[in-house]
């Protein structure tokens, strides 16, 4: 049985083999490697520690890659194609354990409780080499690669010790008489001297020119050993970034060598007619472009439709700025001008921006308003999140407001005078206290004015295009199925937008993502070439399809504006006093043939059920305030829809609104 199972993969291996590209690139990735251990002490230390288990640190890995086209082979009454390919390259980690003990310490002349924290650094480099295969499953610029690895460490250096953190300023360890003790660096004792794993890698492959390919990649790594010898130490990384490729192509076989006539008498012979060739015909191609429709069944299409259109919208501010945990820093995001930026600042440039990028230049808005009305006062409130180490805080309140009256006093020349600090340590309306995402949006500073101007929504408006229909796809059909090779090309005029090239089967199905607005009375040109190979004859084949792009003029849309309202309080549906002003400026402008559309939203908190009757409260609470709860449409979208990003508090207040959108009739 063993002989015979053997012999079966030598014949699929042989029989299945044909000629690819070889292909030379390079690659680098970035990403973060999750360490499980547990240990007390690394090799040849000393610790005091309960024990490191896990933690998380950076990588990125750099080298060469190569497809080898040698041992490339088909599965049997398959289509899938799998080509053997080898990575090589360099690779640094690094890693910080922490742990706390708390311990009694005396302090001048009693006991206190220190907290202690146990650090252990760690960083290493190794030589990896990965070997593996890679195929082409369902879309042929999606790239499958699971493959083994092999990881010859370098190099390991390590800086362990045990510091003194609270009190943040008394206190020291009776052995040193310092605020560190059993502190040791070197070297990394008792490295394995290789280590074993197994990778998958996916990526999405694009053609730059006939022989050069990029493809954007994510890779998941897991380990089959220890990092150390005596201590268990495994590393589970995902990566992600990119590789460069180039094909070669192979020599052709030198061609027969001509037939020469001598002065023998020729040989009549007579060959039979091959079957295969007389009834082979060239292959028959077809090409169209189709959308799935709201069933999801292909439909053809015969245009694609664009229509441009002008929206407007107000944007509200949020006038809170957000700090880091026991920090009265700004933020690197919120961007700061020099005094001599300031004469050049133009609010309509930030309206321009995205919500989140026009809220980092909160303080220049403002600045730039206050110099605009200077009878305008500002009351700058500083706060806390009023747990952990900013309990009783005030002068850490203060700090923060101080740091954002300095800003404006010291950048836009405003009179301190016009700007009021007051400190407390949680805000008036604080989110949920001692949850992650509460202390963060609690730790801020608040801008109120008397002037309505100065914190007044941003106004702008964009150029939409409404492309018809949203999603295309070129499909390609083939009869027969396999082809000895192809070339597939789409483009517009002499741009070049895929270009493919291959043998065995043509992809059926392609998705078109095109900037549709650039492409305005342009032509999409596909053409495929097929050829079947017979008895030393090529059978060749032909097929084009065309997609005209056209400006749509026929139904006119009515103007659109979009509206926000947010600073909604954690988990309130009530309408803020602040947004009273935007709300009479919507009104103001719904006529009686005015379409309204209220959506509401919420950021991340809390349970999805909830959040939906949330949104919906919120909705319909501004319906009502419109005076058009009789004829508004309701949406209400929860948390299923994230505006913003949620990882950040100005995101999630960002997300708490409700979005409202005017169809005016022309």
């Amino acid at each position: 049985m063993r002989e015979m199972a053997f012999t079966i993969a030598i014949l699929i291996a042989v029989t299945g083999t044909y000629a690819q590209y070889l292909e030379l690139g390079g690659y680098a990735h970035g990403g973060l490697d999750a360490h499980e251990t547990m240990f007390q002490a690394l090799p040849g230390t000393f610790s005091c520690a309960p024990g490191f288990t896990r933690s998380k640190g950076p990588s990125w890995s750099v080298g060469l890659i190569t497809a080898i086209p040698s041992l490339s082979f088909r599965i049997p009454y398959g289509e899938s194609t799998w080509i053997a390919q080898a990575r090589i390259g360099f690779e640094n980690n690094h890693v910080v354990f922490r742990t706390l003990e708390y311990q009694p310490i005396r302090l001048d002349t009693g006991i206190s409780t220190a907290t202690i924290e146990h650090r252990a650094s760690v960083w290493l480099s190794s030589i990896t080499i990965q070997a593996g295969i890679k195929t082409s499953l369902f879309n042929p610029s999606l790239v499958i690669e699971p493959s083994f690895w092999t990881s010859f460490p370098l190099r390991g250096y390590f800086d362990q010790g045990e510091y003194l953190v609270e009190p943040r300023t008394r206190g020291r360890f009776q052995e040193t008489g310092t605020r560190q003790r059993n502190r040791f660096s070197g070297s990394l004792l008792g490295m394995r001297p290789y280590q074993l794993g197994l990778a998958l890698t996916i990526g999405w492959q694009e053609q730059i020119s006939s022989r050069l390919k990029i493809r954007p990649e994510l890779q998941v790594r897991l380990p089959l050993t220890s990092t150390l010898q005596d201590i268990s130490w495994h590393i589970f990384s995902i990566r992600a970034g990119m590789s460069v490729v180039t094909s070669f192509v192979q020599s052709p076989p030198p061609p027969p060598p001509p037939f020469i006539h001598d002065t023998i008498p020729p040989v009549e012979l007579v060959i039979s007619p091959t079957p295969t060739a007389e009834s082979l015909s060239p292959p028959l191609l077809s090409v169209e472009f189709v959308t799935p429709d709201t069933n999801g069944f292909i439909t053809p299409i015969q245009t694609v439709q664009v229509l441009t259109q002008l929206r407007r919208y107000l944007r509200p501010i949020l006038p809170y700025l957000f700090f880091e945990e026991n920090s009265a820093m700004l933020p690197a995001r919120y961007a700061e001008l020099t005094p001599q930026e300031t004469y050049s600042f133009n609010e309509a440039d930030i309206a321009s921006l995205s919500t989140l990028e026009s809220y980092y230049h909160l303080l220049n808005v403002v600045g730039h308003r206050l110099r605009k009305y200077p009878s305008a006062d500002l009351t700058i409130t500083g706060c806390t999140m009023g747990v952990g180490p900013e309990t009783n805080r005030l002068d850490l309140a203060y700090e923060r407001a101080r740091t954002v009256q300095m800003y404006l006093h010291t950048i836009w020349g405003i009179d301190t005078n016009r700007l009021r600090i007051v400190v407390r340590n949680l805000p008036a309306h604080p989110s949920p206290v001692g949850h992650p995402d509460g202390n963060a949006e609690n730790a801020r500073v608040e801008l109120t004015s008397s002037n309505p101007a100065i914190l007044g929504p941003l106004s702008g408006s964009i150029t939409e295009h409404l492309v018809t229909p949203s999603k295309v796809f070129v499909r390609i059909q083939s009869q027969p199925t396999y082809l000895d090779n192809w070339q597939l090309t789409i483009k517009t005029a002499d741009t070049i937008h895929l270009s493919l090239q291959g043998e065995g089967k043509l992809p059926s199905l392609i998705p078109l993502s095109l900037s549709w607005q650039k492409h305005l009375h342009d032509t999409i040109n596909t053409s495929v070439i097929a050829n079947m190979r017979a008895a030393e004859r090529i059978y060749p084949g032909f097929a084009v399809g065309m997609l005209p792009v056209i400006e749509r003029r026929d139904t006119l849309l009515p103007k659109r504006e979009t509206f926000n309202l947010i600073l909604f309080d954690f988990d309130d549906a009530s309408i803020p006093p602040s947004q009273s002003s935007l709300l009479s400026e919507i009104a103001r402008r719904i006529l009686p043939a005015t379409k309204i559309t209220i959506a509401g939203y919420t950021d991340r908190l809390g349970d999805v059920k909830h959040n939906l009757r949330l949104a919906e409260r919120r909705a319909h609470a501004v319906a009502r305030a419109l005076g058009v709860a009789d004829r508004a449409v309701i949406h209400a979208e929860g948390s299923r829809v994230l505006l913003y990003d949620n990882t950040l508090p100005e995101g999630r207040f960002y997300s708490r609104t409700i979005e409202i959108t005017l169809d005016q009739p022309e």
